[in-house]
């Protein structure tokens, strides 16, 4: 059993590492393997962050600071009212504070643990921000804070 979910997870991390690192200048950020799954990579500063996509649902992320080796993954929630997914919302782009317009975001997902909270959403139909809250961290090493993380190009 267990090797089993080892070699599922390094399946992961290898379609993650390939998706995210070798893309080249006219390339596309999402990747398409034979099952359908997009990953899309984001980064600002020190922090990066991966998001497995799979019939438009964020099936797992995982979570970087480059700064701190801290690694984090898991599988989020959607976020749902009364069992309906709410419409989208205006974000702040944290990059530039003072665009008033900030920019539109679809579905928004959260993660509970017992280290640190997040939520995050992705820009609508470009997807080339994510806006990332980390709440209740209880690691000096990732602070709580509002973030927009640039798709990597």
């Amino acid at each position: 059993m267990k090797i089993a979910i080892t070699k599922h997870l390094l399946s992961l991390l290898t379609i993650v590492l390939l998706s995210c690192s070798n893309n080249t200048a006219g390339t596309n950020a999402k990747t398409k393997s034979p099952k359908s799954l997009d990953v899309i990579c984001y980064e600002h500063g020190e922090l990066k962050f991966t998001v497995l996509y799979k019939n438009n649902l964020v099936s797992r992320f995982e979570l970087h600071s480059k700064l701190n080796n801290i690694n984090l993954d898991g599988t989020p929630e959607l976020i749902t009212v009364d069992g309906k997914i709410p419409e989208g919302t205006n974000r702040i782009d944290y990059n530039n504070p003072d665009d008033l317009r900030g920019y539109q975001c679809d579905s928004t997902y959260m993660f509970k643990s017992d280290s640190l909270n997040i939520a995050f959403a992705m820009e609508s139909n470009t997807k080339r921000r994510l806006d990332l809250t980390i709440y209740d961290s209880k690691s000096k090493k990732i602070i709580n804070g509002d973030f927009t993380l640039l798709l990597k190009q």
